[in-house]
């Protein structure tokens, strides 16, 4: 009686051991890479700052970005004062900034410049400070 022998052979139980070894991989690069809040925060301001500065440019008039300590929203100058020009963006992490207000509102110039502010995010101690470079475009670097 001839009958197929049980068990695997070597060669499934390596491409079994292959695979596994494949997927364990991209999910440990799937979360060893995987930023936090702050700096995910920080992109997202600088993106929207930047949008804003070009648009102050190209319009010929100014821009705001109004920050709260849940989020951040573009504004446009209108009669009646600043408005709303977009989505509120909420932060992942917390925002801090110098002055007492309960928002800071960051202004882009149509000659290409930014009033000056300081924006701290942060996320578990990791903290990130945004501010204009010489009065321009903003950068966010990581704190010590």
């Amino acid at each position: 009686m001839t009958g197929a022998p049980a068990g695997f052979s070597l060669v499934e139980l390596l491409v079994a051991v292959a695979a596994l070894a494949v997927l364990a991989g991209l999910a440990g690069l799937s979360v060893q890479f995987r930023p936090g809040a702050a700096p995910r925060d920080a992109d997202r301001f600088l993106a929207a700052a930047r949008l804003q500065l070009e648009e102050a440019v190209h319009r010929g008039a100014p821009r705001a970005l109004r920050i709260t300590a849940t989020g951040f929203v573009a504004e446009t100058r209108a009669e009646g004062g600043w408005q709303a020009a977009g989505e509120a963006v909420d932060w992942r992490g917390t925002a801090a900034w110098q002055a007492r207000a309960p928002a800071l509102r960051i202004l882009f110039w149509p000659a290409g410049q930014v009033s000056d502010f300081a924006l701290d995010l942060d996320q578990d101690g990791q903290v990130w400070r945004c501010a204009p470079v010489a009065g321009q475009l903003p950068a966010c670097t990581a704190r010590p």
